[in-house]
């Protein structure tokens, strides 16, 4: 490790927590009143390697956070949940985290070329890590997408039970492997983001809801048929006329999916997942009951396909929407 990093690192630690560690597990458990595998439970749930017995690695936010575990449980939740609940909101975190982090360095590596003083980058460090602001807005942001999900989930009873009728779409770019191999890595990683941002953006004003990127293909799911086709069309014309991205496919399928953690499980998904193989650039592909539940919409125009075998699935009957000449 380069000696001007070690700076940077006490920085780090000194912003978001400052002291040094003060707890060990046992004596973290024993300040929150909770029992000691309970500790071990939820920092191996949260990706922590555990302490060793006796060392010195919580912080008073980690005996204060396990003070409020102990209040969900004591309220009557049961661990099950409580260890699913912090699994889904470590993982949300952690993404975010890497994403703060991957954008610091980028930063970092402009101002050593510019030629800044390691004492102006640990101070501007400073500035920029600034935890109260990260409670805020995590709590904002948490409080929003609550409010949207229950609104939702009440408005559809079965919904609640993690039950829900959806379409499901995947849209992923053509030949996007040759293309990594041929742009720098900084470059690289301006185009998947520029692919997100476009995905984000059409999925969210369609209606819909995007669930994850997995590298070159995003995710998403709409409560309404037409939405996940309209979705799907939208995105792949949007990635056709885009200078910087290849173009795109889209497989979607509707359908009784299972809602779990802030993603979706069963067939329908797998359907979705492989009518996207199959696919030409440029178009989309639907399955048979998306097709049927929107047979009688005149805004799109439908192409038979000849039967396909999907992986895992079988043969099945496919459609290309399309949009009506009037709707185009």
């Amino acid at each position: 490790m380069e000696d001007r990093t070690e700076p940077l690192l006490r920085a780090i630690d000194e912003t978001l927590f400052p002291g040094p560690p003060q707890y060990s597990a046992e004596a973290a458990a024993a300040e929150a009143h909770v029992d000691p595998d309970l500790v071990a439970r939820l920092w191996r749930t949260m990706g922590f390697t555990e302490a060793e017995p006796g060392e010195l690695a919580y912080y008073a936010q980690d005996a204060a956070a396990l003070a409020t575990a102990r209040e969900v449980l004591a309220n009557g939740t049961p661990l099950e949940s409580v260890i699913r609940q912090t699994r889904v909101m470590n993982a949300a975190a952690s993404r975010v985290a890497e994403s703060l982090a991957e954008e610091f360095l980028v930063g970092l590596r402009a101002l050593r070329q510019a030629g800044a003083s390691e004492q102006e980058i640990e101070d501007l460090l400073r500035a920029t890590l600034n935890p109260e602001r990260y409670d805020r807005l995590m709590g904002y942001f948490l409080r929003r997408h609550l409010r949207a999900a229950l609104w939702r989930k009440l408005a559809t009873p079965e919904s609640q039970f993690g039950q829900a009728t959806l379409a499901v779409g995947f849209v992923d770019l053509v030949r996007f492997t040759a293309l990594t191999e041929e742009v720098a890595e900084e470059e690289l990683d301006a185009l998947i983001s520029h692919f997100g941002d476009v995905a984000q953006d059409r999925i969210t004003v369609g209606g819909g809801r995007m669930v994850k990127m997995i590298g070159d293909e995003v995710m998403y799911v709409a409560d309404e048929p037409d939405d996940g086709v309209l979705i799907a069309l939208e995105l792949v014309e949007a990635y056709a006329s885009d200078e910087r991205l290849p173009s795109a496919r889209a497989g979607v399928a509707w359908g009784e999916v299972l809602s779990r953690e802030g993603d979706y499980f069963g067939p329908v998904v797998n359907l979705a997942s492989r009518i996207v193989d199959v696919a030409r650039p440029r178009t989309v592909v639907a399955s048979d009951a998306l097709h049927d539940a929107l047979a009688e919409d005149q805004r799109f125009t439908w192409r038979h396909l000849p039967p396909k075998r999907l992986k895992g699935i079988g043969l099945s009957r496919l459609w290309s929407p399309r949009r009506a000449a009037a709707e185009a």
